[in-house]
């Protein structure tokens, strides 16, 4: 709803987790309801986007995916 009101979002300007290394949009509108609407679909087609470069990433590291105790997936390197 901010990025709807023509207000950026924190993803990009104070990145947490790996979104650094994301390369991504963030699309912001300034015309209301409408603008609101467009925005939620890209907002859909920007975390498809995401989530392909994480899987990218998963597969180019060595190893099996991990899972940690606070749910996050990662590849050890070396593991088989």
């Amino acid at each position: 709803m901010v990025r709807g009101s023509g207000q950026p979002g924190l993803r990009k300007a104070q990145p947490y987790e790996c979104y650094a290394e994301m390369d991504f949009d963030i699309p912001i509108g300034k015309n209301g309801c409408y603008d609101r609407y467009c925005i939620r679909m890209e907002e859909m087609r920007q975390s498809v986007r995401i989530m392909k470069q994480c899987i990218a990433k998963l597969r180019a590291t060595d190893g099996r995916a991990c899972s940690r105790g606070d749910h996050k997936i990662f590849r050890r390197a070396g593991a088989r």
